[in-house]
């Protein structure tokens, strides 16, 4: 996630839903590598009796397999259409629906199935991966305690429900779920990510470090986990510590945009505008969409004096994201120097919508200067 600092630079740390916890389990017979067979094969015994339902489960099952979700929904459906109380229709067009994307019909067709089915552990785990999908943090967290209580030993629920809380700013119950899920499996890096980042926000950062450590010595290419090490070394004034870790990246990987952005700001913060001028030019070129580089380059911008070059940047960061406060804040000060009251003061207002309540200083700041500004 972005963590942005007004009139500073903006650090990057990566929360993944990831560790195999964002698919879907399946529940139903996989058959992937016989899936057109097996196709085939209902296909002749539909044209037999196109009303056999476990015909168009099966089928439907081959889809799925396939990639092939609107035909696998459809199969399901005329399944459900055919005979209303199969629970295992429902349950296998909600896998086929989260798979295509449409994490909200999953939920209905999942909760259906649940309805007659509460202790079917791995029909909760889907479900709770599509209320994750659809931003329902809370009602995954209670999905996932579901899962839990019934496989207390399922390393895949601890780690979700733990981004789960992370989500909902809940880190001391997000760390034990991390810890948990890494005592079930030791070498799942995506939990020593995760618990890394918990322990970041806290401002625990050696034992931030020491996650993403460990996950580089279990996978030295988890490009996630030097990307985490290197911005919790930036955050802990590191900045030598921090350019090894971006550098290692680009070494690999010369067009990432993350590793050269923050790299960039490194510089930045050094005093360096041409390199980091540099890395920006260069995120935003392999990134076009990336709103912290317009805005990280504005700031370099603003440095220089560059002033129309500056509001472009910042301008172009709010339109990419349009909850980008700092943009605001920094557009605001342009324009207050600049003798423009009234849209300096609504600029200020702007940051004030959507500036999170830790930057407590700035938004007494902005505040400050609005009365000034409506003298």
């Amino acid at each position: 996630m972005w963590h942005k600092g007004v009139g500073a630079a903006v650090v990057l740390l990566l929360l993944a839903r990831a560790g195999g916890g964002q698919t879907p389990t399946p529940v139903v017979d996989p058959g992937r590598d016989k899936a057109e067979q097996i196709i085939a094969a209902y296909n002749r015994i539909l044209k037999q009796d196109p009303a056999d339902v476990e015909a168009y489960n099966r089928r439907g099952v081959a889809y799925t397999n396939l990639g092939k979700y609107e035909q696998a929904v459809a199969d399901f459906s005329m399944a459900i259409e055919l005979n209303p109380g199969d629970d295992k229709a429902y349950n296998n067009r909600g896998f086929a629906f989260a798979a295509w994307g449409r994490p909200g019909r999953a939920v209905v067709d999942y909760t259906r199935y649940l309805d007659q089915n509460p202790k079917d552990a791995a029909a909760w785990y889907n479900l709770a991966t599509a209320r994750a999908a659809l931003g329902d943090d809370a009602q995954a967290w209670e999905d996932f305690n579901r899962v839990i209580a019934l496989q207390p030993k399922n390393p895949k629920a601890y780690f979700n429900r733990g981004v789960a809380a992370a989500a909902l700013n809940r880190l001391d119950d997000a760390i034990r779920d991390f810890t948990r899920a890494l005592q079930l499996n030791p070498q799942d890096t995506h939990a020593l990510n995760n618990r890394g980042l918990a322990f970041g926000a806290q401002g625990k950062y050696d034992q931030a470090i020491a996650d993403f450590t460990r996950a580089l010595e279990i996978d030295p290419g988890d490009t996630g986990a030097y990307l985490n090490r290197g911005t919790t070394y930036s955050r802990k004034r590191a900045p030598a510590a921090a350019l090894a870790d971006f550098n290692a990246i680009l070494t690999r990987e010369p067009r990432n945009a993350y590793a050269l952005l923050s790299r960039g700001i490194i510089f930045s913060e050094q005093g360096d505008s041409d390199l980091a001028l540099a890395d920006f030019n260069q995120a935003i070129r392999f990134a076009p969409h990336l709103a912290s580089a317009y805005y990280n380059r504005g700031l370099v911008f603003k440095g220089r004096h560059a002033i129309p070059e500056a509001v472009r940047d910042l301008k172009k960061a709010i339109d990419l994201d349009p909850k980008f406060a700092e943009a605001y804040f920094n557009l605001a000060l342009i324009y207050e120097e600049e003798g423009r009251r009234s849209d300096a003061r609504e600029k200020y207002r702007q940051y004030l919508e959507n500036a999170p309540a830790q930057q407590a200083p700035s938004i007494r700041k902005a505040q400050e200067k609005i009365r000034e500004l409506e003298k």
